[in-house]
């Protein structure tokens, strides 16, 4: 499970999210979606609520969800980890500060890795699924 930015708000019927990163980017520009995203993030978002309300969902998704589960589960953060889960593995550095190539691209991927990036992740992940010690 790849967990993203508790700042990020998702934009309904735009099929993509925001954060505070790239509301500012679109200020003055005549969609009125992004407009309000960036006078949202300027006036009414608290980063220190966001971060504890993603710190209550994930004990929660933790406790009640994964608590539940018999498969093998790998947390990875996109940027910051604000939260210890008790069930399954997480990666103790988040993916911005494994890959050098975590930010914004010109290649296809929408994760923002290049194509190597991508390729070294993938074997890490499987590394953490096929440890014997991690999941027995």
């Amino acid at each position: 499970i790849c967990w993203t930015d508790a700042n990020r708000v998702h934009i309904p019927n735009r099929d993509f999210d925001v954060s505070s990163a790239t509301a500012g980017a679109y200020e003055g520009k005549s969609d009125k979606l992004w407009a309000a995203a960036h006078i949202y993030y300027k006036h009414v978002h608290n980063n220190t609520y966001a971060e504890l309300r993603q710190s209550r969902e994930l004990y929660w998704f933790d406790h009640s969800l994964l608590s539940q589960s018999s498969s093998k589960i790998i947390h990875i953060f996109n940027f910051q980890n604000l939260y210890t889960f008790t069930h399954g593995y997480t990666f103790e550095k988040s993916l911005t500060s494994m890959y050098k190539t975590y930010a914004s691209t010109d290649n296809i991927y929408r994760n923002h890795l290049s194509y190597e990036d991508n390729k070294l992740l993938a074997e890490e992940v499987y590394s953490k699924f096929t440890d014997p010690l991690l999941f027995s």
